[in-house]
């Protein structure tokens, strides 16, 4: 599998693979031009990275940033080498081949997650495809998706704050972890999404006090800085009654078949896909409507696309294509945060 960073812009849509950090600037084609050069990096595991750089500014030092950013690893674990020697973050890389990438596990957080320091930047690749991107056409996915409880103690005050823990499960027998933990602010409740092993990795769901809707962020880089993020969908609760059964809107970028989607980075509030599906301009979007009771449906064109039941402890999660891991496990939050809402305003 290989990877791409596409410089490419204009404030349109873009399609791309989610987990790609496409940036918005001044041309409307996603491929490279003549003031722009491709770089391949290949990893000691055989694997290759394909960046697009300005070649007004293509240096180790950007380069590092970048792959940094894509692998969700912290830029001073990542390192460039050409011929044995590493390169400093000055020299321009227009001229140099076979450059390799290799990374310094000393600078990862030590995780309980199995292999993590050898398995390196590449899993932060691997890691963010499976989870962000759409799973394959025709295949189902499982996950299990459960809330616990974290205290924090200190001297002089004592808390607690809700932990929801997603597990997708593939069909090679691995896993990949994702967490969110609840926080309440002056604007309206967000969970904090990390993934377990990818120490940069800061993405958010967030629910704004005047809308009942849940919207998925995805962070364009470790910083997570606003107007960076994109948007990978929107969880719109429509029935006003506070306890039982309610109607569900799930609005996320159009999925093509080969399962590159929309990309959504708003720049001003009248772009963001909740506003967007206000105004009818669907011709880039997906709607999954559905309804949760005690499980969770969703479909798309009569077709059951997610299901969530609850479990002893637990829900057992599948679902398909268009939807992705990222996207379940924001589902699921909603849901479930926005039930423990009612109950509590009963």
């Amino acid at each position: 599998m290989g990877a791409a960073i596409h410089i490419s812009p204009k404030r349109q849509v873009v399609y791309g693979d989610y987990y790609l950090p496409v940036t918005m600037g001044e041309d409307d084609s996603p491929q490279p031009s003549m003031h722009s050069m491709e770089v391949t990096f290949s990893l000691l595991s055989g694997q290759s990275l394909e960046l697009t750089l300005s070649r007004r500014d293509a240096t180790v030092k950007a380069a590092r940033q970048q792959i940094a950013r894509l692998c969700c690893m912290p830029e001073q674990a990542v390192h460039l080498l050409n011929e044995g020697h590493v390169l400093e973050d000055e020299l321009h890389l227009l001229g140099l081949e076979s450059i390799q990438l290799i990374f310094d596990a000393s600078c990862l957080r030590k995780s309980y997650l199995p292999g993590i320091s050898s398995l390196g930047l590449w899993h932060g690749v691997q890691a963010r495809f499976r989870l962000l991107n759409p799973v394959p056409l025709g295949t189902w996915a499982t996950a299990t998706f459960r809330e616990a409880c974290q205290i924090n103690s200190s001297t002089s005050q004592r808390s607690s704050s809700s932990i929801f823990r997603y597990s997708a499960n593939l069909d090679n027998g691995a896993f990949h972890c994702m967490n969110a933990i609840k926080k309440s602010g002056s604007v309206g409740r967000h969970f904090a999404i990390s993934i377990e092993g990818l120490d940069q990795y800061r993405a958010r769901i967030f629910r704004p006090l005047s809308n009942k809707e849940y919207i998925l962020y995805d962070p364009a880089s470790h910083t997570g800085a606003p107007g960076e993020a994109r948007e990978m969908g929107c969880l719109r609760l429509r029935s006003k009654r506070r306890v039982g059964p309610s109607d569900l809107d799930f609005v996320m970028p159009k999925v093509r078949e080969d399962g590159t989607a929309a990309q959504f980075r708003p720049l001003a509030l009248k772009e963001s896909i909740s506003q967007i599906y206000e105004r009818g301009s669907l011709e880039h979007l997906q709607i999954l409507r559905g309804t949760s009771d005690v499980s969770i449906e969703l479909r798309l064109h009569g077709e059951a696309i997610f299901e969530a039941h609850p479990m002893d402890k637990t829900w057992a999660v599948r679902f398909q294509h268009p939807l992705s891991h990222f996207q379940a496990f924001g589902i699921l939050i909603g849901v479930l945060d926005n039930a423990c809402l009612a109950s509590f305003h009963k």
